[in-house]
């Protein structure tokens, strides 16, 4: 299961991480979210060190959304050595976002 961050947590799990890492920001209330988690679900079961997926809930982390300009849900953002790679926005595919990652 992906893990459920808070902006106390950001700086540590995603931006300090010697791994990229997909930032999933979602919402509860977001259909397409729901879509994508078993997908993300899969692919942390598949990262073995390579990479971290972790979540973003923009409800109770709006700050974090608002400072990486999430509009659209969901938005997934690969961070690589603290830098933010350009969103993907809406339902993407477990290839997308393993080039993304930088895998393929």
């Amino acid at each position: 299961m992906v893990k459920k961050i808070s902006e106390s947590a950001f700086e540590r799990e995603v931006l300090d991480a010697d791994v990229p890492v997909l930032v999933d920001f979602y919402a509860n209330w977001c259909a397409p979210c729901r879509k994508m988690t078993p997908m993300l679900d899969k692919l942390m079961s598949e990262a073995k060190g390579r990479y971290k997926v972790v979540k973003v809930d923009t409800e109770t982390e709006s700050e974090l959304a608002t400072q990486y300009r999430v509009t659209t849900l969901p938005t997934l953002i690969v961070f690589t050595r603290g830098r933010a790679g350009k969103p993907l926005v809406g339902v993407q595919d477990k290839l997308t976002l393993m080039m993304a990652l930088g895998l393929v």
